[in-house]
């Protein structure tokens, strides 16, 4: 075969795998945002963690190594590096106690006290002096 009839051929060949590739309905899908260079844990059974994301609208469109999921960068692509960090899966919850949540703020709270030995030491030498039965810090229920 002459190294022009070999450079026509594979030429047809990859032709043929682009086009194919190109009709699969995987092809060329941007992402909106792709988080990368992080460590990606997915909850899936094997518990995963890869290393990049990538994210269009709401819908998790690619799970995968940087170099697999580069090609969804496009244009208007907001690409994030993670330098490392982790992400994981999570749920909002948007609900409260009140009756909780008044009971325990009528409890020792050291909100907005620097955590120095100079700050904690009135709040434990207080706590030592106490007559009577009450626990300073409790476990979350």
């Amino acid at each position: 075969m002459t190294p022009v009839l070999r450079a026509q051929t594979l030429s047809v060949i990859v032709g043929i795998v682009f086009c194919l590739w190109l009709a699969d309905g995987r092809a060329v899908e941007v992402a909106d945002v792709l988080l990368r260079n992080g460590k990606i844990y997915t909850a899936d059974p094997a518990r995963s963690i890869l290393q990049a994301i990538a994210i269009k609208g709401n819908t998790i469109v690619a799970v995968g190594d940087d170099d697999e999921v580069a090609p969804l960068i496009g244009a208007a692509t907001t690409v994030v590096d993670l330098k490392g960090k982790l992400v994981l899966p999570g749920l909002i919850d948007t609900h409260i106690h009140p009756i909780t949540g008044a009971v325990n703020g009528a409890k020792c709270s050291l909100a907005g006290v620097k955590a120095t030995i100079e700050a904690l030491t009135p709040v434990v030498t207080a706590t030592e002096r106490s007559t009577h039965q009450t626990r300073f810090l409790e476990p979350s229920p």
